[in-house]
């Protein structure tokens, strides 16, 4: 099944568990843009997972890796796939999306994992346009490896 089938079918499953009641209007779900790999730099803290040697500022990306941000009604969700995983929500995993700021060309969200002490901020900027892109944080508080990041991916209109 190619990227966009299983995309579909993701979104469809993912938001036909969301309603609860039959009585209920079905929601549209419209995607606000997708993008693609990420490149950036990550820092890692020294601990006991970190060696001395690996600790510090480090050329990162996630070759693989994609977003798509999806809204159903007025709530937001983002899709992922890390490098060498399948495409999943940030919900699947356990996390919280939350709407920082929204307008006709850009969009903020705060995704949490209370669970694993990862928080992420993502600046959408430029949609709709050939320049639409996002810039991208990720903070991991739990041992065994701490880290902050920062990254950029292009996105599509």
């Amino acid at each position: 099944m190619n990227l966009r089938k299983t995309l579909m079918v993701t979104l469809m499953s993912f938001f036909a568990c969301m309603s609860t009641h039959a009585e209920e209007p079905k929601a549209t779900i419209k995607i606000i843009t997708s993008c693609g790999s990420s490149e950036g730099y990550s820092y890692y803290h020294q601990n006991e997972g970190v060696k001395p040697s690996a600790s510090g500022f480090v050329k990162d990306k996630i070759s693989n890796g994609k977003f798509i941000v999806a809204k159903t009604g007025d709530k937001y969700n983002l899709l992922y796939r890390s490098a060498g995983k399948k495409l999943q929500t940030v919900e699947d995993g356990g996390g919280l999306v939350m709407p920082i700021f929204t307008s006709k060309t850009s969009l903020g969200l705060l995704v949490i994992y209370p669970e694993s002490g990862v928080s992420e901020t993502y600046n959408f900027q430029n949609l709709g346009t050939d320049k639409a892109g996002v810039s991208w944080t990720q903070t991991r508080s739990v041992w065994p490896i701490a880290k902050s990041a920062l990254y950029f991916a292009k996105c599509g209109k």
